[in-house]
């Protein structure tokens, strides 16, 4: 489910719980944090820069970036766009993707280059090179569920996520 999706359920309670990237209405939900890890380069495996060490961000400066759509999940697309500025430049969206599989599979038939996170490098989505970048943007994925919530099945799983916290 999209992020905006998975908040309305929530709050009607249409969920239970649901797993996804904090943003304004934080204070609405009771959270944990599940997980902050690096956003990865990813570039076509044709692309001169997937050959390269290192990438530098400021060499992306002309390249179209594939990019979740700021209504969606403000703080994954602003921390890009952020990252991008403090290396002196603004990125050329190019299209704007809801699902992080699918920018990596847009970035692979060549039509952009994007930041994922890490943790996406698992897909090994053929024709798609991931690199890590220095001073990263990072993003973090939070449980959120509602305190005033009934279901009995809920405090066992809110415990057992008790003991999940993950770095990446």
């Amino acid at each position: 489910m999209m992020p905006n999706t998975l908040k309305r359920d929530l709050s009607e309670g249409v969920v239970d719980a649901a797993i996804n990237f904090p943003d304004d209405d934080v204070e609405t939900f009771a959270t944990h944090s599940l997980i902050r890890e690096p956003l990865d380069l990813v570039l076509p495996d044709t692309h001169p820069l997937a050959r390269t060490r290192a990438v530098a961000v400021e060499r992306l400066a002309d390249e179209p970036f594939l990019i979740v759509p700021r209504h969606q999940v403000a703080v994954l697309h602003d921390s890009i766009v952020q990252r991008c500025q403090a290396s002196g430049f603004t990125p050329k969206l190019g299209l704007e993707v809801y699902l992080q599989q699918t920018i990596i599979n847009f970035v692979a038939e060549g039509l952009g280059v994007a930041f994922v996170p890490a943790s996406m490098r698992r897909s090994q989505i053929k024709g798609a090179t991931f690199k890590r970048v220095a001073d990263p943007p990072m993003v973090e994925q939070m449980l959120f569920w509602s305190s005033a919530n009934k279901n009995p099945c809920l405090t066992g799983f809110l415990a057992m996520c008790e003991d999940v916290k993950v770095s990446a």
